[in-house]
């Protein structure tokens, strides 16, 4: 009797046992197919964005004809620098965060970003365009990479000193939305090829992300990229990233001081010499593309003109120049004036003077009237001249980079046409 007890205590004990590890079993696969279910959620989710992404893309490229070119925010939005680095000798990058911690709206690869300062010494209203190095499918930073202006004299550039100086993790700055008309469309029906020379790579960085995430990348991109010395190439892994994530992208670097110098992600290194556009021309294997350049407005210009010459038509080269987007000037017809010029009249100081030739834009006449008009880039792409025309009518000799209200116009870039009135 006592024995069949034990037996009976040993059979019991060993299906509580059995039981046990079924049940740890049983959880242990559900929580596997609650894992795979969740991975798989998370795929489609991070499929479902890239999509989202893609769409807000392919909707907020269009033609460079489009009658409407709005800002993803209006005014200046605060942002906290999150991060800085050194990029290379000279250039200092700045990772941006929107203080209200909403999402930043998805940019075209190669706008830029304006800075705005109300007052920065002793100076007031100052803005400075740059372009955004950053990849246009991050939603969560912008980032800048600005050069260290120095010029022969001794001299530093205002703005460039003052953010290399002065602005470090933790600061603020305040923010105009990404604008400018210069920009990747992954819509083009040519393959890209991007030309810059020293800090002209940002917008190019940014520019060669779109390609690797589009939808349809081009079946190869060319990069020709002129610096002095191995100290001068910033966003070398990054690069190198970006090269293997799409092999179709070549590389061409010219190091003008160097002498012996090579890394992997470089397809060719043009040693000793300046680029050049034989350069660019001895290698492509055709005409057969779409042209974007940037780099200082003297080689950006002669590029321009000599891929024209070359055969390569005009609507197929755009280009910007350190100052701002400069395509080609559109031939405007000056009136022509009587000896006493075209009234410009501002309303608010009742004052008025005669825009006359020798002027060369209307913002030129405004400063000799010390009207109270901002300065920026004076390309046309910042807004911080715009001004509203109460009466008469303007041309604009490039196309402006900024967003403009129907009454608006960029003094800058605008030549009247008929004497005007402006509410300054």
């Amino acid at each position: 009797m006592a024995e069949d007890v034990i037996n009976y205590m040993h059979w019991g004990a060993a299906a509580g046992l059995g039981a046990l590890v079924l049940r740890i079993g049983l959880f242990a696969i559900h929580r596997l197919n609650q894992l795979k279910h969740w991975q798989r959620f998370q795929v489609d989710s991070k499929r479902a964005q890239g999509a989202q992404i893609q769409r807000a893309l392919s909707e907020s490229r269009n033609p460079r004809t489009e009658v409407s070119f709005r800002p993803a925010w209006k005014g200046a939005r605060r942002m906290k620098v999150v991060r800085r680095e050194q990029a290379c000798e000279g250039i200092a990058s700045f990772y941006l965060e929107p203080c209200d911690q909403k999402p930043i709206p998805v940019f075209r690869p190669g706008q830029h970003l304006t800075l705005y300062w109300d007052k920065l010494a002793d100076k007031k209203k100052i803005r400075r365009c740059y372009s955004l190095s950053s990849n246009p499918l991050q939603t969560q930073q912008l980032r800048l990479s600005v050069k260290l202006q120095e010029y022969n004299d001794g001299t530093k550039g205002f703005v460039s000193n003052h953010l290399h100086s002065n602005v470090w993790e933790g600061d603020q700055l305040f923010v105009h939305a990404p604008q400018g008309h210069f920009y990747w469309d992954e819509r083009l029906e040519k393959a890209p090829v991007f030309v810059a020379t020293g800090i002209g790579i940002t917008p190019f960085i940014s520019m060669v992300h779109g390609v690797v995430g589009a939808g349809k990348a081009p079946s190869e991109a060319w990069l020709f990229w002129g610096c002095r010395t191995r100290d001068h190439i910033p966003f070398r892994e990054e690069f190198k990233a970006l090269k293997e994530a799409y092999p179709s992208l070549r590389i061409i670097l010219a190091l003008s001081k160097e002498t012996d110098w090579k890394e992997e992600w470089v397809d060719e290194c043009v040693l000793g010499e300046r680029l050049s556009l034989e350069t660019i021309t001895s290698r492509l294997p055709s005409r057969d593309f779409h042209f974007f350049l940037c780099g200082s407005q003297n080689m950006m210009e002669s590029f321009s003109e000599g891929l024209k010459s070359w055969g390569v038509p005009k609507a197929h080269v755009e280009f910007e120049s350190f100052g701002g987007r400069t395509t080609a000037k559109k031939k405007v017809t000056r009136p022509k004036v009587q000896n006493s010029g075209l009234e410009i009249k501002l309303a608010r100081s009742d004052s008025n003077a005669a825009f006359v030739e020798g002027y060369e834009n209307l913002l030129e006449l405004l400063e000799e009237m010390e009207a109270p008009v901002g300065v920026g880039c004076r390309t046309g792409n910042c807004g911080a001249c715009a001004v509203t025309c109460l009466a008469g009518e303007v041309e604009h000799s490039r196309e402006p980079g900024y967003a403009l209200d129907s009454s608006q116009l960029l003094p800058c870039i605008a030549i009247p046409k008929t004497p005007l009135e402006l509410d300054l």
